[in-house]
């Protein structure tokens, strides 16, 4: 936590009076989403999907602060022969990281990787029991505790004209506070465009 606080003071130092930030100072605008499904039989399966609008200001010719907000879902369905438990999880996610290009800004590929912070500010569980005609007869719902955790990507984009690019990536970070056992990562693939502006 101490690491993380001073990360982001220092990121946002960096960005405010670093001697690049006066001279480059541009913004990249994108969007991007994620879904996976699969099925642990013929009937149970999992499915999750989350969708990311971020707004990134470059203070060096490859390196940038990146201000994001995620909204996801997770859900498992499993069945039984006498009742179905559908189990959903949601969140709400704001994050901040410090991104490292590997190319210029106006090369045709440009790999990154980048390192931060996630704010879980809303998280819920919700358990629905169901019968075999799909109707809920019994509903628990859980709020969980906001929590501040450590996230990390890398990626490549894709550039398609001066301005407007193709972004894939694997990100990911840490599902729950770090002084909770067992420790578990959650990490997904992301695709998505974005622009300078």
């Amino acid at each position: 936590m101490r690491f993380l606080f001073f990360f982001v003071v220092v990121s946002i130092y960096m960005a405010v009076t670093g001697p690049t930030a006066r001279a480059v100072g541009l913004f990249e605008l994108g969007i991007s989403a994620s879904y996976k499904k699969s099925f642990l039989d013929q009937e149970a399966f999992d499915e999750t999907e989350s969708y990311t609008g971020s707004l990134t200001y470059y203070f060096g010719s490859q390196s940038a602060l990146e201000f994001s907000f995620t909204s996801g879902k997770s859900l498992r369905f499993v069945p039984s022969d006498s009742e179905n438990l559908k189990t959903t999880y949601k969140y709400t996610v704001m994050g901040m990281d410090l991104v490292l290009t590997f190319a210029d800004r106006k090369d045709p590929f440009i790999p990154y990787i980048k390192l931060g912070g996630a704010f879980f500010y809303q998280k819920s569980l919700t358990y629905d029991f169901e019968d075999k005609n799909g109707t809920t007869f019994d509903r628990e719902q859980i709020s969980l505790d906001e929590t501040v955790v450590p996230s990390a990507g890398l990626g490549v984009k894709f550039r398609v004209t001066d301005s407007f690019l193709i972004k894939l990536g694997l990100e990911g970070w840490v599902s729950r506070p770090l002084d909770e056992d067992p420790l578990r990562i959650d990490y997904y693939l992301r695709a998505g465009l974005s622009w300078f502006i």
